[in-house]
């Protein structure tokens, strides 16, 4: 039998700034010759969030589909999907506040990226940066689910230009133990402090994020690679 996947799975936990455990993630990156698929599950206490989100992925990153649903206190609020097709994404939603809705987003250039409010999402966007022009801020062509800070409303397609920095490299020691990392910073506002995160591997795979505007570090505590069967 062949199974010409690597499978890379984890988890994430996110932290306040007086070391309370707030929230955390589980996560899964199948690679393959032409894409990835990645899926994370997100829970949030304070806000009673759960969160499932995923992505098909070509070789260049690009979206080329995803899907985001969303329960605050056990209710579904909204369940999304989205495909793309270079300069155009089509999304079909179902949410509490706009009920059954279909509409299609086109842009000047091809979308780059698909930010639906996860951290493994986050490599997924410095992987769409690329780690070229060290120091320079790229503005990465993007949708988002939601401009919320936690991504809990609107749940439709929402056009953002992220601003995304790559810092370089360094070695990095977190809760799953210690990696050669690559540093960035993204700026997902032009008025708000840009976030340091931190990466790890031709999978971008999430390590490290310190945001001053979420209170939030997050870390990545577990890692699991499962090489593909030739």
């Amino acid at each position: 039998m062949k199974y010409p996947y690597t499978c890379t799975r984890g988890t994430i936990t996110y932290v306040t700034s007086d070391g309370y455990e707030c929230g955390r993630e589980w996560f899964s990156l199948h690679r393959h010759d032409r894409g990835r698929f990645v899926r994370a599950v997100c829970e949030m206490e304070e806000e009673g969030l759960l969160r499932d989100a995923s992505w098909s992925l070509d070789e260049n990153w690009r979206p080329v589909d995803g899907h985001v649903r969303v329960a605050l206190g056990g209710n579904v609020t909204g369940s999304t999907s989205y495909a793309f097709n270079g300069s155009s994404v089509t999304c079909h939603a179902l949410t509490d506040t706009h009920g059954q809705v279909s509409l299609v987003k086109q842009s000047a250039t091809a979308y780059e990226f698909l930010g639906l409010h996860s951290l493994i999402c986050d490599g997924l966007l410095t992987a769409a940066r690329g780690r070229n022009d060290i120091n320079k801020e790229r503005s990465i062509n993007s949708i988002t689910c939601s401009y919320s800070l936690h991504g809990e409303e609107g749940l439709l397609a929402f056009p953002i230009d992220i601003g995304v920095t790559y810092l370089g490299e360094e070695r990095l020691t977190v809760a799953a133990g210690e990696f050669d990392a690559h540093k960035f910073h993204v700026r997902w506002r032009p008025e708000w402090t840009p976030a340091a995160i931190w990466v790890w591997g031709e999978d971008y795979i999430f390590l490290k994020s310190m945001w001053e505007v979420s209170g939030l570090t997050c870390e990545l505590t577990s890692l699991e690679v499962v090489p593909p069967i030739t």
